[in-house]
């Protein structure tokens, strides 16, 4: 058995792309009053932006399994009403995710905006993320992405 090819994600990778995505996020104008990271991988980022913004940050327990969203709800929603949410994940592939999640706000009448740190530009979904650390190619590169979080847990080194 083979192993599958991997791009180890370091954390100096993702710091320079979270100061991308703050200089992209400035650049536009944008000021949110709440980080809404998705579980699990929108965390960590969610996390520092939270911190750069000097904002409340939030989980979203978003999960998409046969084709069926948990965790957007309507007590969900209401408790981001009326506030300018930056939901952050940390990688748009597929695009199912964050195609699901802005169905969801633009029924709820929220106002969502939307980062990653990677954006796979060869992605099937009309759905883009407002701002993203770099751009991927899965066609031309497609290993699987370890970020620092799950390098750790599983002793890859960066």
């Amino acid at each position: 058995m083979t192993a599958t090819p991997r791009r180890i994600y370091t954390t100096a990778e993702m710091e320079a792309d979270l100061r991308h995505l703050v200089a992209m996020i400035e650049a536009d104008g944008y000021r949110p009053d709440c980080v809404a990271g998705i579980l699990r991988g929108g965390l960590v980022p969610a996390v520092y932006l939270s911190h750069w913004f000097k904002i409340p940050m939030i989980a979203v327990p978003l999960a998409l399994r046969d084709y069926y969203v948990h965790g957007l709800t309507p007590a969900l929603a209401n408790s981001l009403r009326n506030q300018s949410v930056l939901v952050v994940d940390d990688l748009v592939d597929g695009g199912a995710t964050l195609h699901q999640l802005c169905q969801w706000g633009n029924r709820e009448g929220l106002n969502l905006r939307t980062a990653v740190l990677l954006y796979n530009q060869t992605n099937s979904s009309s759905t883009h993320p407002d701002f993203y650390g770099q751009t991927i190619d899965k066609i031309t590169d497609p290993r699987w992405i370890t970020f620092p979080w799950e390098g750790w847990a599983a002793g890859i080194s960066q």
